[in-house]
């Protein structure tokens, strides 16, 4: 396989680390955005989600901080406060609060735009990766025989060019065409999974209140009773940003009025007596989120060489679990991984073993969305055994989370996917399920 230069389309996170990612093995890499890229922190007309509240997990901040290892020390530098998850985090879910012991977790809170606007300029400073901003693809190169994606064909400014390439990767997110562009050019387009949600969030940016408080993050997660949530987050020193989310048809709607009495009916008081003496110094911004997705491209027969799919283009889980960016991190880190393998070499085999990896990145973070989902009552789709048993264990899991920091911490290394599933089948975690359902806990 030739390596000279590859393409990136889009420049959301998931094609900025791929980019990144991509540096290491090729000569040049372009990445091609239809938004105007220009120095900016605000959220950008091709990312709508970016006006919500945006938690990078462990995960994913392990993957920055590999690829750019300055993230860590600069973040400091700039003052982005440095939380731990069970301290600082008070957390209702399934009728209890987490215990607040600390943990090994911790993170950065920032506005989705700010973390998106600091990667850029890593990469932008890397010096084998270009970007073309205001620019839009409009479809794939083909060779003769229809078997190698050979580059993409853009538009800018009402030019059209052809942009040469040895692996094209699509980081487009849930607006991707690729299933267009491979039905046109004679490839079947993947199966779909998909689960259907009925998701709407609400969000708005308030001034922090003077009162002291002994958290600085509060969250009331949505239970099989009350399919409603919240969060609040730091994003600055002065600010908050609100989010508010509910599935199928309990949705918050964006008006002042509205955001305080959604926030009044959740199960705790906690975030309303909270909004209720801060000041609103953003308009509430909403967003639908109908259904998560997930294109089985491993599945497929016959795939064009030259070509992959990373990031939501690829897979999209429901985003109230917080773990968008961090998928697309560590399927950027398994590009890389691919690439630098046996069958990486191979254009052949390339795509073949990077869906296969991806797919085991994917699994679990789409089991346990999809178990979530339908415990609402009400929610479309099979409560297969399999489900139901994920859903009794990590119940039990859930209210021993909030008495054991040890189990906590098992939790927690999985909801960051820092641990497979198998996290929970520690010995202090299985004791305890068992503890409680024979009534000794």
């Amino acid at each position: 396989m030739q390596r000279q230069q590859a393409v990136v389309i889009g420049a959301s996170i998931a094609g900025l680390v791929a980019a990144r990612a991509l540096a290491n093995h090729f000569q040049k890499v372009i990445i091609v955005e239809r938004d105007d890229l220009d120095p900016t922190t605000q959220p950008r007309k091709g990312v709508p989600q970016a006006n919500h509240v945006h938690i990078l997990l462990t995960g994913g901040f392990n993957v920055l901080q590999h690829y750019f290892p300055s993230f860590t020390s600069d973040l400091n530098a700039a003052g982005v406060p440095q939380l731990n998850w069970s301290r600082d985090v008070q957390w209702f879910q399934a009728g209890s609060w987490k215990t607040r012991q600390p943990c090994s977790i911790s993170f950065y809170p920032q506005a989705r735009a700010t973390l998106e606007s600091r990667i850029r300029e890593y990469v932008r400073q890397h010096p084998k990766i270009e970007f073309r901003g205001q620019t839009k693809v409009e479809q794939l190169l083909f060779d003769a025989s229809k078997t190698k994606v050979t580059g993409v064909l853009v538009n800018q400014a009402e030019q059209s060019s052809e942009i040469a390439a040895d692996l094209v990767v699509d980081t487009t997110g849930r607006g991707s065409r690729t299933g267009q562009w491979l039905e046109a050019a004679g490839y079947q387009t993947p199966t779909k999974e998909v689960m259907l949600i009925d998701l709407v969030y609400v969000s708005q940016v308030f001034k922090k209140t003077a009162t002291p408080r002994n958290w600085q993050c509060l969250a009331c997660h949505p239970s099989k009773n009350s399919p409603r949530g919240a969060i609040i987050a730091p994003i600055d020193d002065e600010h908050w940003i609100v989010t508010l989310f509910g599935y199928l048809g309990q949705h918050p709607t964006p008006t002042n009025a509205d955001v305080l009495e959604f926030v009044k009916n959740l199960p705790v008081p906690d975030i309303y007596t909270t909004l209720a003496e801060a000041t609103a110094v953003s308009e509430p911004v909403r967003f639908g989120y109908p259904q998560q997705v997930f294109q089985r491209y491993d599945k497929l027969k016959r795939f064009p060489q030259g070509f992959l799919v990373l990031g939501d283009a690829l897979c999209s889980v429901d985003p109230v679990f917080g773990q968008g960016m961090t998928l697309a991190c560590k399927e950027a880190q398994a590009l890389d991984q691919v690439l630098a393998s046996a069958q990486g070499q191979q254009a052949a085999t390339l795509a073949q073993a990077f869906f296969k990896q991806t797919q085991k990145i994917i699994e679990v973070p789409w089991l346990i969305t999809q178990a979530e989902a339908l415990r609402f009552k009400g929610m479309p789709g099979s409560r297969s055994p399999k489900i139901r048993f994920l859903q009794w264990y990590t119940e039990h899991v859930f209210w021993l989370s909030a008495q054991s920091t040890e189990i906590y911490q098992a939790f927690l290394d999985v909801m960051h996917l820092l641990a497979g599933p198998e996290a929970l089948l520690r010995p202090k975690v299985v004791r305890g399920v068992l503890g409680r359902m024979f009534g000794r806990a």
